[in-house]
């Protein structure tokens, strides 16, 4: 993720390790990010049932940076997942993320705009019928959702527990972020 950000961010973009960032409430200081450890990927996919690794595709949009989608696609190779790329035109590309236009056995590659209130970027990428509609969900997570979304002030608690289950869950793994100008 460090050398993601630091080949493409002209030091604008760093690495991240949960949705949002230091700044935003729902950022939770306790939790563990996930680095990039090859060993330990490889290691995961044996355990799985994968030892060999297997093909993928990585999904993006044509307004990707098309060297920065190469580089996840070699990030990817080191661990045995061998993803072909596709470059997706915008109808296509908001089908997948949007409409749940199926796509079986493959990554998106996707921003997420962090939003002063966090509950509306989670059910609006991860709610039910919203962006990413055939993305599994962890047990309890509308619940979750909801339970921070419906308090009449921004619970810290109760956001910072949709970041965690996000994360426990790999509902996301996010790479980097980058400054406002």
């Amino acid at each position: 993720k460090e050398s993601l950000a630091k080949a493409f961010g002209y030091g604008f973009w760093q690495a991240d390790y949960q949705m949002n960032t230091s700044n935003s409430i729902a950022y939770d200081p306790k939790l563990q990010g996930r680095v990039y450890d090859v060993a330990k990927a490889k290691q995961l996919l044996s355990d799985a049932g994968y030892a060999n690794g297997f093909k993928t595709t990585l999904i993006a949009s044509t307004s990707a940076n098309p060297s920065v989608v190469a580089t996840i696609q070699a990030f990817l190779a080191k661990v045995g997942i061998q993803a072909d790329i596709q470059m997706a035109a915008p109808t296509l590309y908001n089908g997948y993320t949007f409409t749940g236009s199926p796509w079986k056995n493959g990554l998106i590659l996707d921003s997420y705009s962090q939003n002063p209130n966090p509950t509306q970027g989670f059910n609006g990428s991860f709610g039910l019928g919203k962006a990413f509609a055939n993305t599994g969900r962890p047990d309890g997570w509308m619940d979750t959702l909801n339970a921070a979304m419906l308090t009449p002030t921004l619970d810290q608690a109760k956001i910072q527990k949709v970041e965690d289950l996000a994360a426990d869950y790999v509902l996301t793994i996010p790479l980097y972020s980058t400054s406002s100008l």
